[in-house]
């Protein structure tokens, strides 16, 4: 990786008017979901369709044979069809439980369809490095291969940013669970963060004035990193909850929790 000179321009001090990921609504996710469906599994989905109107259709010429039985101490079907005793409506209850099953089936279908929608999706990033629980380094929407590549390369885009080809840090290091969001205007991504507790080196930290970070956000394009005041960095959401519970961790550690 090239080196990139120290970060230097400055950025706006309020930070919301930046462009920012939200979270997919349902019935969004809903929408994409149904689309990622038919262009991949148009056919199941016609098959499966069909099937379901002609059980439908069945069900609906022959529900007498589904009703409630009468006398249950008959042992013969009553002359309108219907079920006289026990034995007689479990046997025509056997098409309520292979629909059943069949509910039971498209569940998981949908829930590996849904697997399959998201495992698709380009990934994005925040990387949040800290130093004593104060944001340093700050790399908002880097694109992300894969989450196997999330420690990795989280380190290299945060290095990149600040100029410097290594970074240390201490083992604490913290990752969030993948997200469903959507950036302003484009189709949804998977949603990573990483958080480090940044220790050094001295050359990288003297690049970062006193009360200030390193910042992007690289929804707008790459850039090098710019200096902006750690107040405003922290009170971005992907910053603020991680700072916040640094600072209970620190706590925790200080009583002896």
């Amino acid at each position: 990786m090239s080196e990139t000179a120290a970060p230097s321009s400055t950025v706006a001090a309020d930070l919301s008017s930046e462009p920012a990921l939200c979270k997919l609504g349902f019935w969004s996710r809903v929408r994409q979901i149904i689309a990622f469906a038919f262009d991949q599994r148009r056919v199941q989905i016609v098959i499966a369709i069909l099937a379901a109107v002609i059980v439908a259709v069945f069900g609906l010429v022959y529900s007498d044979y589904l009703k409630w039985p009468t006398n249950l101490s008959a042992f013969a079907d009553s002359g309108d069809g219907r079920p006289t005793n026990w034995g007689s409506l479990f046997d025509r209850l056997q098409s309520s439980f292979a629909a059943f099953t069949l509910l039971v089936a498209l569940y998981v279908w949908c829930g590996e369809l849904r697997q399959d929608w998201e495992s698709q999706l380009p990934a994005r990033m925040t990387v949040v490095f800290l130093r004593a629980e104060v944001p340093a380094i700050i790399c908002r929407y880097a694109w992300l291969a894969g989450p196997d590549d999330l420690r990795a390369w989280a380190q290299q885009v945060a290095g990149q940013a600040v100029g410097e080809r290594f970074l240390e840090f201490s083992p604490d290091v913290a990752s969030r669970s993948v997200e469903i969001m959507r950036p302003p205007a484009n189709s949804p991504c998977r949603y990573y963060e990483i958080r480090f507790q940044l220790t050094g080196p001295k050359v990288a930290l003297d690049k970062i004035p006193k009360n200030q970070c390193c910042y992007q956000n690289l929804l707008q394009g790459w850039q090098p990193g710019r200096v902006a005041h750690v107040n405003a960095v922290a009170e971005l959401p992907e910053v603020a909850r991680w700072v916040a519970l640094s600072r209970e961790t620190q706590r925790q550690s200080l009583l002896g929790v």
